[in-house]
C-alpha cells in the first residue's frame, strides 16, 4: 500500500493552500475507512473527486482525503480546533487550514469499538456476576449466550448521544461559524442476508478480536451500527444538515466488504458514486452561486472604474 502525504499530514499528494481561487474544495473526514486504499487513486475521496468533477462537469471541485486511521469523532473534533487529547492547543494543522467549502464525514465504528464498547465492559466487569464471568471465558457460551448482555437499544442510544452525537454538534457549531458547510454518511455494514457462513465466521471473528467486540457477536455490531444510523438521520433532519444514505444504497458481503467496515475496491467505488449522486445537486448549486457573486464583483469593479479606467471621483462633474 503506497503512503503519501502532504504538507498538512494527512493523505494524498501536495495541496494548495490558500486554496486557489474558484475551487470547491471538499475535506472528506474519518477513520481508516476514508484514508483505506492501496494507492491515492482507489481511495473513496480520490474517487468522489472524479465522480464530482464529471456530475458537474467541471475541473473546479477538489476532494481531499482527510482520514486518519483509528480517528473517533472525538479526535475528528480535535482536528478542527488543533487540540491535543486533553484539549490543550497544539500547532497540529487542522481541516480548516484547508479552506474547505464542503466538509464529508463518514465515520461510526471507531466511537463503537474504541470508546463506547470499553464502558460496556467496564460495566460488566462491575455489575456481572458468576454467570457473565463464566460466559465472557468460554467461547462456546460466548457464541450461545454472548449477545444476551448485550446492552438494550435505549442504552445503545444514550451512549450514542453522549459520544458520538455530542461531537457532531461541536463539528457542526464550528463549522458554521467558520462559513463551512457539513454533511454527514451513514455506516455502511455487511448484509447479514447475504454472508456465506465461512464470511460471517471470518467477520464474526474480525469484529470480536481486533474491534474488541469481545461476548458480541456480528449481529449485535449490526443492530448498533443501524441504532447509530437512525440518531444519525433524526439529527440531520433536526440540524437541516445533509444525509448521504450510505449504508442503505450500499449493502453486500465479501464484494465489498474485507472486515466489518472496510472494503474492497468495489465497494469503495460504489460508496464514491453514491456520495458523488447526492452531493452533486448541493455542489452544483454553490459552484453557480460562486459563479454569480464573481460576475457582480466584476460588474461592481468596471463600474467603479467608470469610462475611462479611473474611479467614479476623479470624473469630472
Amino acid at each position: 500500500m503506497s503512503q503519501v502525504y502532504h504538507c498538512l499530514g494527512f493523505r494524498g499528494d501536495e495541496v494548495d493552500v490558500p486554496k486557489p481561487e474558484r475551487t470547491f474544495r471538499i475535506a472528506c473526514i474519518g477513520g481508516s475507512t476514508t484514508a483505506e486504499g492501496h494507492n491515492l487513486a482507489e481511495t473513496y475521496p480520490s474517487l468522489l473527486g472524479q465522480q464530482l468533477r464529471v456530475l458537474c462537469e467541471t475541473d473546479r471541485v477538489e476532494v481531499v482525503n482527510c482520514g486518519i486511521a483509528g480517528l473517533t469523532t472525538h479526535g475528528q473534533v480535535a482536528r478542527m480546533w488543533a487540540l491535543d487529547r486533553i484539549g490543550k492547543p497544539t500547532n497540529s494543522p487542522t481541516y480548516l487550514d484547508l479552506k474547505p467549502d464542503l466538509i464529508v464525514d463518514y465515520a461510526a465504528v471507531n466511537d463503537v469499538c474504541w470508546q463506547i464498547l470499553p464502558v460496556w465492559k467496564e460495566r460488566l466487569d462491575q455489575e456481572g456476576g458468576w454467570w457473565t464471568r463464566l460466559v465472557r471465558a468460554s467461547y462456546w457460551l460466548r457464541d450461545c449466550y454472548g449477545s444476551t448482555m448485550a446492552p438494550s437499544d435505549r442504552e445503545i442510544i444514550a451512549d450514542l448521544e453522549a459520544v458520538t452525537l455530542k461531537n457532531f454538534r461541536s463539528l457542526l457549531r464550528t463549522a458554521k461559524v467558520n462559513d463551512v458547510e457539513l454533511a454527514f454518511c451513514t455506516f455502511a455494514t455487511p448484509d447479514l442476508s447475504r454472508l456465506t457462513r465461512t464470511e460471517w465466521e471470518h467477520f464474526e471473528h474480525d469484529f470480536r478480536t481486533f474491534w474488541r467486540g469481545e461476548y458480541l457477536g456480528l449481529a449485535d455490531y449490526v443492530r448498533i451500527i443501524e441504532l447509530f444510523n437512525d440518531q444519525l438521520a433524526d439529527f440531520c433532519k433536526r440540524e437541516g444538515v445533509p444525509l448521504v444514505p450510505v449504508a442503505e444504497e450500499l449493502s453486500g458481503s465479501g464484494d465489498v466488504f474485507i472486515d466489518i467496515c472496510h472494503m474492497t475496491i468495489d465497494g469503495r467505488k460504489r460508496k464514491a458514486e453514491i456520495i458523488a449522486r447526492h452531493l452533486a445537486p448541493l455542489v452544483r448549486k454553490r459552484l453557480s452561486e460562486a459563479e454569480h457573486t464573481a460576475s457582480l464583483d466584476i460588474g461592481r469593479l468596471d463600474t467603479s472604474r467608470g469610462p475611462a479606467g479611473g474611479s467614479l471621483a476623479s470624473l469630472p462633474r
